[in-house]
């Protein structure tokens, strides 16, 4: 018997994937849409507050639609929908008073904490899609 095949691309749809995000509690609002080797992307909708931590990995946000400030490191800035911002590994940074419906596209590269180097090597050689929401996983 054959291994099913690879997805070839992905497809993400803001609305679908705006609903894959975890309500309330203390569970950050984000969802994992898919990863590739130590390429993720998901989408992120802060609520009242941005409460993330650095990172070990580099990120990269995509403005859905929303506006507010930004911190990273020493820099500040207002960003609008459409944005991009840029974030490198390590930098301790924040969304501060934003609208209600701020949405973003984040990708994340780079290596997370636990990774090792066998790790790394074997992420690269397939895709994992992550599982659908609700789903076992």
């Amino acid at each position: 018997m054959n291994p099913p095949e690879k997805p070839k691309f992905w497809h993400f749809n803001v609305l679908d994937a705006a609903n894959r995000i975890p309500g309330g509690g203390q569970q950050l609002p984000i969802a994992t849409l898919m990863e590739r080797g130590d390429l993720r992307m998901s989408i992120y909708a802060p609520r009242n507050e941005d409460r993330q931590q650095p990172h070990a990995e580099d990120e990269i946000y995509f403005v859905i639609r929303g506006s507010g400030h930004f911190t990273a490191g020493d820099q500040r800035c207002s960003f609008n929908g459409g944005d991009l911002l840029f974030v490198p590994a390590g930098v301790e940074h924040r969304f501060y008073r934003f609208t209600g419906d701020l949405l973003l596209w984040v990708v994340h590269q780079g290596a997370r904490p636990g990774d090792t180097a066998d790790d790394a090597a074997s992420a690269r050689t397939g895709v994992t899609p992550a599982p659908p929401r609700g789903s076992a996983g």
